[in-house]
C-alpha cells in the first residue's frame, strides 16, 4: 500500500476558507443588532439600552438631566424629582393589582413586592459603592429611579394580563400613550389616562432633548371624543399649577383604535381654534413603540 504525502496545513487551510466564509460571512460590527426591536451596537450592555421612556420615565428627566451639564450633584436633584413621581406611580399600580386579585394572588403579589423592595435597595447600594463619595450617592439615587420606574411598568403590565381587554381597542382612552420623535429635536408626549365611565384623569409629560415639564390631566370622553385640562408641576408651561385646573387651556384628541390624534388648543375664548397636532400611539406589552421618523426641525 502506497502512502500519499500529506498537504501542509496552510494548503488545506487555504482551500477551506472560501467555503467557511460562504457559510458564515463576516458580521459587520458597525451594524446595529436588533433584538425585540431595538437596536443594539456590538459591545454595549443589552440591558442600557431598554427605553427608559417605555419604562414610563418623563421626559422632564431626561430635560433636567440635560440642563445639569454633567454636574454630577445636580443629577442627583434630577433623579430624586422623578423617584418621587415613581414612586407614586409604582404605589397605584400595586394598588390596582391588589384590588384585582384573588386572595392566593394577592399573598403572592405581596411576597414578591417585598422581596423585591430588598433587591432594589441592596442592588443599588451595591452598584453606588464601585463609584466612592462622590459619584456614589448619585449612582444610587438614579438606579432606584430607573428600577422603581422599572418595576412599575412590570405592575402594570402585569396588571393589565388579568384583563386582557384593557389593551384592545374596548379599553377607552385607559392606559399608556406615547408619541416619540426619533430625530431632530426629538419631540415626545406621554399620556398615563384612566377613564372611568365619562371622566378621564391621569398624568402627562411633554419635552425635547432641551427641556420638558409634566403635571396631571382631567377631562371628559365623549364616545370617540376626549377634552382635557392640564395643570403643571414646575412651571415651565405657562398652564395652571397643579392641582388647579384653567377650563381656558383645552386640548381635544379622537381615539381611532389604538392612536389618540391630538387637536392643539390655540388661543382664548371665543376666537380659540384646534389644529391637528401629534398622534400618540398605545404602548403595549411586547410591542416596539411606534416612532415618528419625519423631522422637519432636523439640523
Amino acid at each position: 500500500m502506497k502512502l500519499r504525502a500529506a498537504l501542509p496545513l496552510a494548503l488545506i487551510l487555504a482551500a477551506l476558507a472560501p467555503a467557511a466564509e460562504a457559510a458564515s460571512p463576516p458580521r459587520d460590527t458597525d451594524q446595529p443588532e436588533t433584538i425585540n426591536g431595538i437596536a443594539i451596537r456590538a459591545g454595549i450592555e443589552r440591558l442600557s439600552y431598554i427605553s427608559l421612556r417605555y419604562l414610563g420615565v418623563r421626559p422632564s428627566y431626561d430635560a433636567c438631566i440635560a440642563q445639569t451639564q454633567g454636574v454630577v450633584p445636580k443629577q442627583q436633584d434630577c433623579a430624586e424629582a422623578e423617584l418621587t413621581y415613581q414612586d407614586s406611580r409604582l404605589n397605584r399600580a400595586y394598588k390596582t393589582l391588589l384590588a384585582d386579585s384573588d386572595e392566593l394572588d394577592k399573598r403572592a403579589a405581596v411576597g414578591a413586592e417585598r422581596a423585591w423592595l430588598t433587591f432594589r435597595d441592596k442592588d443599588c447600594a451595591a452598584r453606588a459603592g464601585r463609584y466612592g463619595s462622590n459619584a456614589g450617592p448619585t449612582t444610587e439615587s438614579i438606579c432606584l429611579m430607573e428600577t422603581t420606574a422599572h418595576r412599575a411598568q412590570q405592575l402594570e403590565d402585569w396588571q393589565t394580563s388579568l384583563k386582557p381587554s384593557t389593551v384592545s381597542q374596548n379599553s377607552g382612552f385607559s392606559g399608556h400613550w406615547l408619541y416619540s420623535q426619533s430625530c431632530g429635536y426629538k419631540h415626545s408626549v406621554d399620556l398615563y389616562l384612566t377613564q372611568t365611565g365619562s371622566d378621564v384623569s391621569g398624568h402627562w409629560g411633554e419635552g425635547t432633548r432641551i427641556s420638558g415639564s409634566s403635571g396631571d390631566v382631567k377631562g371628559k370622553a365623549d364616545n370617540h371624543q376626549l377634552t382635557l385640562q392640564y395643570c403643571e408641576g414646575d412651571d415651565r408651561t405657562g398652564y395652571t399649577k397643579c392641582p388647579a385646573y384653567d377650563p381656558k387651556s383645552t386640548d381635544n384628541f379622537i381615539l381611532h383604535g389604538d392612536e389618540l390624534i391630538r387637536y392643539r388648543g390655540r388661543g382664548l375664548g371665543a376666537d380659540r381654534t384646534f389644529e391637528k397636532d401629534v398622534v400618540l400611539h398605545r404602548v403595549v406589552q411586547g410591542k416596539p413603540t411606534v416612532e415618528d421618523t419625519r423631522c422637519p426641525d432636523k439640523e
